[in-house]
């Protein structure tokens, strides 16, 4: 029984460290075409969707802890993964 706990505490560990919105955001770069959403908004009916090219991704510690776009009208959106849409039409 001694023997798992450690185990499970390192398996914990892990799982509390694995981000879906971290990893959805390595598949980005600066210099993609995408859509973002400029209210970023969790309601859909409200999501206003617009194009842009990301300017700048900071990371913090080895992880994306922020992604910034400039859009096709010239507005500045800092957001993070679960607001963009790949593949803005050039």
């Amino acid at each position: 029984m001694k023997t798992f706990v450690p185990f499970f505490s390192a398996l914990i560990g892990v799982l509390l460290l694995a981000s879906p919105a971290d990893s959805d955001a390595q598949d980005y770069a600066v210099g993609d075409r995408v859509m973002v959403d400029v209210n970023m908004s969790s309601d859909p009916s409200r999501e206003r969707w617009r194009p842009g090219t990301i300017t700048e991704i900071q990371m913090w510690n080895g992880r994306v802890s922020g992604i910034f776009i400039r859009t096709d009208d010239g507005r500045d959106v800092g957001t993070n993964a679960s607001h963009l849409r790949p593949g803005a039409a050039a």
